[in-house]
């Protein structure tokens, strides 16, 4: 499973949540990648110390969720600054999307 780490943006003054923010890619589609990731991100644990971000298509991800979970949430972003501090939501930027052109400053790092 690859992570990533998310760099904030520097100069600007934006909202950012006070946990950092983790993301992880979906896997294989067509495997079993999706379901660990939602239970994976899903646990209390993760929820209390993260903001988890899935990279991928939310289609596939809300599927899984929706097949192997009953109380998760997820919401679909096409910008980081769209996570919020809020409990229990898993993130998804969802991959599939038209890519935005992201603004001066924010950088994703490997």
């Amino acid at each position: 499973m690859c992570l990533y780490w998310l760099a904030a943006r520097t100069a600007r003054s934006v909202h950012m949540p006070k946990k950092p923010i983790i993301g992880v890619t979906m896997g294989d589609p067509a495997g079993i990648g999706p379901e660990v990731v939602v239970k994976a991100l899903s646990d209390r644990v993760v929820q209390r110390s993260c903001h988890p971000l899935v990279f991928g298509s939310y289609n596939i991800i809300f599927s899984a969720a929706r097949k192997f979970l009953t109380n998760v949430n997820l919401r679909r972003i096409t910008w980081v600054e769209e996570i919020r501090d809020s409990k229990a939501v898993i993130n998804v930027l969802d991959c599939r999307a038209k890519s935005p052109n992201y603004p001066e400053g924010w950088r994703l790092t490997v």
